[in-house]
């Protein structure tokens, strides 16, 4: 915490850092074996510098999130769900400002964003047979954001003659996208020493109107009893976050979806007095 660490030294100034957050949690056990819980959580940090002839900056962060969750159990616990409904709300404030030794100012900025979410949740898994294991489950997310971003620089020749200002940058969106995630994976031991995992995700957004298909491999092998192999190999994407627009640099729209393909090989051994190596 720096307002902490700045009462060790000898800094006699106008910085003032504040935090808070709040955390609040209930939860209900089910007759059946289920569990419902009520989350909150508020959190705040707000800074402030002022010194003559350094930028003057004040900014404000604030995050408020809830979400339900139900965990539950059906057909004597084969079948079993985890639900979460969510919404969160963030709020980004930002000014500076600098003036010369003369009182003329020579940057301003302001900067001012907000992003709001409401989404619902659900897994699944099932198991069909001591052999097979089905899991299954969809994400879906609406987020509504706004930035409002302008930034002023004044330009100086050497002999401190003001030459005008440059340099303007000002952007101001309202962007709105609606996310859906779908996936299926079914496990099943192929023999007692072999087990294999395969399946997909379907992602789409309505941000940037992209419908991907990522499909995923997974395989476990115990070569011995202390010795197991894994393999996996799969496709990920990744959107970019509605909250994370470049504002700063003039950018108004948002780029397409980031794509990866992931190989992996790795090997557990367990050593005797209980080390493993990987």
């Amino acid at each position: 915490y720096l307002d902490v660490a700045l009462k060790f030294t000898e800094i006699r100034d106008s910085i003032r850092p504040r935090y808070h957050d709040l955390f609040a949690k209930a939860q209900y056990d089910l007759p059946g074996g289920g569990r419902i819980a009520v989350h909150a959580l508020r959190a705040s940090d707000n800074f402030r510098f002022l010194k003559k002839d350094e930028p003057n900056i004040f900014s404000s962060y604030q995050s408020t999130y809830g979400w339900v969750t139900w965990d539950d159990q059906f057909v004597g616990g084969r079948l079993r769900m985890q639900s979460v409904l969510s919404n969160g709300a963030l709020a980004w404030q930002r000014h500076g400002e600098h003036y010369s030794s003369a009182g003329t100012q020579t940057a301003l900025i302001d900067d001012t964003r907000s992003l709001d979410r409401i989404g619902v949740r659900q897994d699944w898994t099932f198991d069909a047979t001591p052999r097979l294991l089905f899991k299954w489950g969809a994400d879906a997310k609406r987020e509504s954001a706004t930035y409002d971003y302008f930034r002023l620089l004044g330009a100086r020749q050497g002999d401190g003659s003001r030459t005008g200002r440059s340099d303007s940058v000002s952007t101001l969106v309202a962007p709105l996208a609606e996310k859906l995630a779908l996936y299926f994976a079914p496990r099943v031991q192929l023999l007692s020493s072999l087990t294999s995992e395969a399946g997909a995700r379907y992602d789409h957004s309505t941000l940037t109107d992209e419908s991907i298909v990522s499909p995923r491999l997974n395989v476990s092998w115990q070569a011995h009893e202390r010795t197991t192999v894994r393999a996996a190999w799969g496709r990920y994407s990744q959107s970019q976050p509605l909250f994370s627009l470049q504002a700063e640099d003039g950018v108004s729209s948002f780029a397409r979806a980031e794509r990866a393909e992931q190989r992996t090989l790795g090997v557990e051994q367990w050593l005797p007095h209980g080390v493993t190596a990987r």
